[in-house]
């Protein structure tokens, strides 16, 4: 993972609980240099990282730690640390991201997500069907 932090985009203070949904670029996703040459285990991995970033406060984020990853993954640490050292590996991407005080990781796609679903979230507050 590269050393630069970015910030956090949103404020650290919002409720989060109308994020119901995760917005999936999928064709970008299928045409991507992961997509094509990470093994189907590692993709997997991966996807569903992303799905459970959703439920993370906040949002589109994720603790780096190992143990925690593997935990949430029900996976064996030494599983998810053999798919980690993988050429391609499930957290291809990823970015460490400063949350407060907390630091934490997230992919520039799942901010783009997040981003998406917040916007949709708005439009359906209002009582709108514009998209």
């Amino acid at each position: 993972m590269p050393d630069t932090v970015i910030d956090y985009p949103y404020p650290l203070d919002l409720r989060w609980n109308y994020i119901e949904f995760l917005p999936v670029f999928y064709q970008r996703f299928e045409r991507s240099r992961f997509c094509m040459l990470a093994d189907l285990d590692v993709r997997g991995a991966a996807f569903t990282l992303w799905a459970l970033s959703f439920r993370e406060y906040p949002p589109a984020t994720l603790s780096s730690d190992d143990d925690m990853l593997a935990f949430q993954l029900r996976m064996d640490l030494d599983a998810w640390l053999e798919l980690r050292g993988r050429k391609i590996e499930p957290l291809q991407g990823w970015i460490p991201v400063q949350c407060g005080k907390e630091t934490r990781i997230t992919h520039p796609v799942l901010l783009e997500s997040l981003e998406v679903a917040v916007k949709a979230s708005k439009l359906r507050q209002r009582g709108t069907s514009r998209r």
